[in-house]
C-alpha cells in the first residue's frame, strides 16, 4: 500500500467513499454468513430435508450469497478510488430472474401445507396463471441480463463475418 492510499482524500467525496466501504464490508459480511449457514445446512445431518426443492433452494440462497460478497468487494474498490469495470452481465437481475423462477415453480410444484388452496377451477387456473406469469417475467430477467453479452457476440462474429 502506499501512503496515498492511507492518508484520507480531501473534499465532498470522502464520506461517500466511507460510506461504500462500510456497505461493501457489510455486504460481505452478509454473503459469507448466508453461505456458512446454507453449507451448514447440507453437511450437518437433521438440518434439512434432504430433497430436491430444498438442495435446489440452497442453492438458490448459496448464489445469493456469492452475488452479496460480489458487490461488497467491488463497492470496497469502489470505495478505496479504484476503478471497477462495468460488468459485462448484469447479475441482479439474472438473480433476479432465477429467483422469481424458482420460487414460483416451487410454490406451484411443493406448496407447503399451509398453502393456499384452489377452491374452484377458476382459482386453480388463476393460481396457474400466477406461476406462468412469474416464470415468464424471471425468464425475461435473464434474457435482459445477458444482452450485453449477445450484442458483443453478434459484433465480433459480423465483423469476423462468420455467419453461424
Amino acid at each position: 500500500m502506499s501512503t496515498s492510499e492511507l492518508q484520507p482524500s480531501s473534499g465532498a467525496t470522502s464520506p461517500m467513499r466511507l460510506l461504500q466501504i462500510v456497505l461493501g464490508i457489510i455486504s460481505i459480511f452478509a454473503g459469507v454468513l448466508l453461505g456458512l449457514l446454507m453449507v451448514r445446512g447440507l453437511i450437518l445431518p437433521g438440518n434439512l430435508a434432504r430433497d430436491a426443492w430444498n438442495i435446489s433452494g440452497v442453492f438458490v440462497f448459496c448464489l445469493l450469497a456469492v452475488f452479496l460478497v460480489w458487490i461488497g468487494t467491488r463497492a470496497v474498490r469502489r470505495g478505496r478510488g479504484r476503478t471497477v469495470p462495468k460488468p459485462t452481465i448484469r447479475w441482479g437481475s439474472m438473480l433476479g430472474g432465477v429467483w422469481l423462477i424458482f420460487f414460483s415453480l416451487h410454490s406451484h410444484f411443493h406448496p407447503g401445507s399451509n398453502a393456499y388452496k384452489a377452491e374452484s377451477v377458476a382459482e386453480s387456473f388463476g393460481m396457474l396463471m400466477g406461476t406462468l406469469l412469474m416464470t415468464a417475467g424471471g425468464i425475461m430477467l435473464i434474457v435482459s441480463s445477458l444482452k450485453a453479452v449477445w450484442r458483443k457476440a453478434h459484433v465480433s462474429t459480423s465483423q469476423t463475418g462468420f455467419q453461424g
